[in-house]
């Protein structure tokens, strides 16, 4: 459990079609979800242009992004730079004296999933029944935000470009010392489960027998 939680402290850097990434932030989830990508969208499909916005969304931090947002000259910027990626708009590439950059798109798509999977990098655990903790029907990204501005007193513009999975960390931290909730080692429950498999399957065929 504690390599998980530096990971997910220091994540690893990714760089995809030629743009490194930033650590997977608490500000990106909303821009993502604001925009409607189709990472993070059900029957959504991920074509080069979402890939290519969730790309160029990933790439900055939360500041920039709302800046870009507001560029009445965004969707010819990505379009450029779609294009600069690509090279099937250049000269040389229309004179023939050069090849189109062929792009793997469903290579690109795989290495963006991989890379938000590391917001799944976070505790296992589950409500204590005495817990008091009340359902709250808000998006969990705000819950979270609020929380941790509440209690850690963290800037907003700064916990925006916090690493998610980090934020998660800290949420389920103080819920745990507040008594709220109960945190499992993951590897060793699998390791439990699996070792009630492997017993629940000889009783079955010792029954059998």
């Amino acid at each position: 459990m504690d390599d998980k939680f530096y990971e997910a402290a220091i994540p690893e850097p990714w760089t995809i079609l030629g743009l490194r990434l930033k650590p997977f932030s608490l500000g990106h989830v909303f821009i993502l979800h604001r925009v409607g990508s189709a990472f993070f969208t059900p029957n959504t499909p991920i074509d080069p242009g979402q890939i290519t916005m969730a790309v160029a969304v990933c790439a900055n931090g939360y500041k920039e992004n709302l800046e870009m947002l507001d560029d009445p000259n965004l969707i010819r910027k990505v379009c450029g730079w779609a294009d600069k990626l690509t090279g099937n708009h250049s000269i040389l590439c229309r004179a023939g004296w050069r090849k189109e950059r062929v792009i793997d798109w469903d290579e690109k798509a795989k290495m963006l999933l991989a890379y938000f999977g590391d917001m799944e990098n976070v505790p296992t655990y589950s409500e204590r029944d005495e817990s008091t903790t009340s359902q709250v029907n808000l998006p969990t990204a705000q819950v979270i935000k609020v929380t941790l501005m509440k209690h850690m007193h963290f800037e907003e513009m700064y916990l925006m470009d916090r690493p998610w999975a980090y934020c998660v960390w800290d949420y389920i931290s103080l819920k745990a010392m507040e008594g709220q909730v109960n945190v499992y080692d993951l590897d060793e429950l699998n390791a439990a489960r699996a070792k009630a498999d492997e017993l629940a399957e000889k009783f079955n065929k010792k029954g059998k027998g």
